[in-house]
């Protein structure tokens, strides 16, 4: 069984991106804009899975280039980014990241070809020590074709983001 998990500055190969395209969640001129703006509130996302991959986690990439606005996507080619390892949907169909009492569900497995489609929201806040807490929920609907126990998967992790990212 796993827990929601965060790896920093990995650098992940194109070929092991299970999204067609990446999709930006902000988009930010770091020149002006104060620090609260850079947080998202339930900001929603798609993506579009390849049918060949299967998706396991959501990698988020800062690009700052110097003298134009920041971006911040939900996935990312083989420059550096921070991986979210995202838990699977518990038997009773949400991702429980909370309670010590329930056990944890195994790792995030979203087979393209099934499931071609994941829809979501993404927030983050402050958190204690400059760190960034980031929530992710997730819709995964069935893929076409898919039987009613096929049902729609929800997820959702809250992941915490050292300083010093």
């Amino acid at each position: 069984l796993a827990r929601p998990s965060v790896e920093a500055a990995v650098e992940v190969p194109h070929e092991h991106i299970a999204s067609s395209a990446p999709c930006t969640v902000l988009t930010l001129d770091l020149a002006t804009a104060a620090p609260q703006e850079a947080l998202l509130s339930r900001v929603p996302f798609r993506l579009a899975l390849r049918p060949d991959c299967c998706m396991t986690s959501l990698l988020l990439r800062v690009e700052a280039p110097l003298g134009v606005p920041a971006t911040c996507s939900t996935t990312a080619s083989a420059r550096r980014c921070t991986v979210l390892h995202l838990p699977g949907a518990s038997p009773a169909g949400g991702g429980d990241t909370g309670s010590s009492s329930v056990p944890w569900p195994r790792p995030l497995l979203v087979p393209g070809a099934e499931r071609p489609l994941v829809e979501g929201h993404i927030s983050t806040s402050w958190a204690a020590g400059g760190s960034i807490r980031v929530t992710v929920e997730l819709a995964v609907p069935a893929g076409p074709g898919g039987s009613p126990a096929d049902g729609p998967l929800q997820i959702c992790a809250e992941f915490l983001l050292p300083a010093e990212l």
